[in-house]
């Protein structure tokens, strides 16, 4: 997928985000939500601002579902 992006600054950058978050939630490291978020919205991506903004509004419960170990999301 890199060479894909390769040299596409517009592509990278998100790409960059979406693997951020994807090791976030794999490794559920639930205090890290906030910083990627103003690390996207630093970018000011509008690829990925509804995903921002979906995770802004439920920020609590992103968080505890990456932190708990009992949650009503996927584990």
């Amino acid at each position: 997928m890199k060479n894909a992006t390769a040299g596409c600054a517009h592509l990278e950058r998100p790409r960059q985000h979406v693997r951020s978050f994807a090791k976030i939630m794999a490794q559920r490291r639930g205090g890290e939500p906030p910083a990627w978020l103003d690390a996207v919205e630093a970018d000011d991506l509008p690829e990925l601002r509804s995903l921002a903004a979906g995770i802004h509004r439920d920020l609590p419960a992103v968080i505890s579902g990456l932190t708990l170990e009992h949650s009503s999301g996927a584990a």
